[in-house]
């Protein structure tokens, strides 16, 4: 059978933290963020913030999510992605979407390819 049954969709806990934190500090609920992110903060040992910034979020989500495949969205999502940084030069705007692969293009006429590809 073609049939594998493993279409299922798994969130950490700290990652879900992390999600509230970064609504309700963009929400400017600033004190509820931080709370967040000192639960997730707290379960690795590290020490408690008092201050949280967008740029602070972004950091926090870099170590509690490293090696878990979120950074892109998170970078595109703080406005950070096209930016260059160590080992990588500034890319243009359109590289925040993946091109539509051509099989999928030649298939569907109704397709039209991202801008830039």
């Amino acid at each position: 059978s073609n049939d594998q049954d493993n279409d299922f969709v798994i969130f950490r806990l700290g990652d879900t933290y992390l999600m509230r934190a970064e609504a309700n500090l963009r929400l400017g609920k600033t004190a509820d963020a931080i709370k967040d992110v000192n639960i997730v903060r707290a379960r690795a040992g590290a020490t408690p913030i008092t201050t949280l910034t967008l740029d602070g979020m972004l950091a926090e989500r870099g170590w509690e999510m490293a090696w878990e495949y979120t950074r892109r969205q998170d970078l595109i999502r703080f406005g950070q992605f096209n930016k260059a940084w160590q080992f990588k030069t500034a890319s243009p705007e359109f590289r925040k979407l993946f091109p539509i692969p051509a099989t999928q293009l030649s298939l569907n006429p109704n397709l039209k390819q991202n801008p830039g590809y």
